[in-house]
């Protein structure tokens, strides 16, 4: 198989993901405004099966991507992939940590029973040593 065919095969390929993501995008809208516009119990047949189609096409199309995934990408470049969404993950939470540290010191100042230290710097005083 030439290099061509398989630029073709693989642009081909990501236009069907393409389309299932946007399949199953469609399904979650359209289950989003049934919710606000429906009034029904949570057992309300309608909405349940809105909800399982909706299932269904992520289901869908995460598994079509995956195939493409294992299909094109070798195993080497699959662990470095992982590798780096794990470095991901770490950056977010540093991310997500600093951003709560930010809130909570943009929430003001505490009242002093719940503060860990004064204020006010502490200043030791020192007297001069008197010379013997």
């Amino acid at each position: 198989m030439g290099e061509e065919t398989r630029k073709e095969e693989f642009v081909e390929s990501l236009g069907k993901i393409k389309d299932e993501i946007g399949e199953w995008h469609d399904w979650e809208e359209l289950n989003s405004i049934a919710a606000k516009i429906l009034d029904h119990s949570a057992g309300c047949k309608p909405q349940r099966q809105l909800k399982e189609i909706t299932q269904q096409k992520y289901e869908a199309a995460l598994s079509s991507a995956n195939k493409l995934q294992n299909t094109l990408l070798p195993a080497a470049q699959r662990k470095e992939s992982a590798r780096r969404e794990l470095d991901g993950q770490k950056a977010s939470r540093a991310v997500g940590a600093v951003s709560a540290l930010a809130d909570n010191h943009a929430s003001g100042p505490k009242p002093d029973s719940q503060r860990n230290m004064r204020s006010e710097p502490q200043i030791a005083s020192r007297r001069p040593k008197k010379d013997r």
